[in-house]
């Protein structure tokens, strides 16, 4: 029993901290008070950043797009595309992104500027992302040539017209 009190007593982050070689935790309350002013800097910076759906509208915009072109060019459900589009922190997932990004006609570095505004990025260790921006650095917008090229490399397509 006295061995099972000490350890109750004991503080659970010493295990973990131990698997990394470290003893103790720096727990000072002006450290603790510094990283916690550093996480609410971090976080009121990204309140002032442009989300997703304003980036996305704002290159519409900048473009002088029709919104109805640019969903049906991917062939979006128009309710998601008004979701998004109502909502300025609505988070896609990456399939809705990167249909986005075609639509849009982005480049490479546009495309990767909004995903990485829904938290993903064009990685070279993905066959998708790989298709993808080869497709976007040649300006190859067709979506049914994109989702063949995708197809003819085994990989899922990004939608279900075909």
């Amino acid at each position: 029993l006295e061995e099972d009190d000490r350890n109750f007593d004991k503080d659970p982050f010493d295990d973990i901290l131990g698997i990394f070689g470290k003893t103790e935790r720096k727990t000072t309350p002006s450290q603790s008070v510094k990283e916690y002013d550093a996480i609410q800097d971090l976080l009121n910076e990204r309140t002032h950043a442009e989300t997703f759906t304003e980036y996305m509208l704002r290159i519409i915009a900048e473009k002088g797009l029709c919104e109805t072109e640019v969903y049906h060019s991917v062939f979006m459900d128009r309710k998601l595309f008004n979701k998004i589009r109502n909502d300025a922190n609505y988070q896609p997932s990456k399939r809705t992104a990167l249909l986005i990004a075609i639509a849009l006609k982005l480049s490479v570095q546009e495309a990767q500027e909004l995903l990485g505004k829904a938290g993903f990025a064009l990685t070279h260790c993905s066959k998708t992302d790989l298709i993808i921006e080869c497709c976007l650095l040649h300006g190859i917008y067709d979506i049914f040539e994109i989702n063949e090229m995708l197809d003819a490399f085994g990989q899922q397509t990004l939608n279900k017209v075909q």
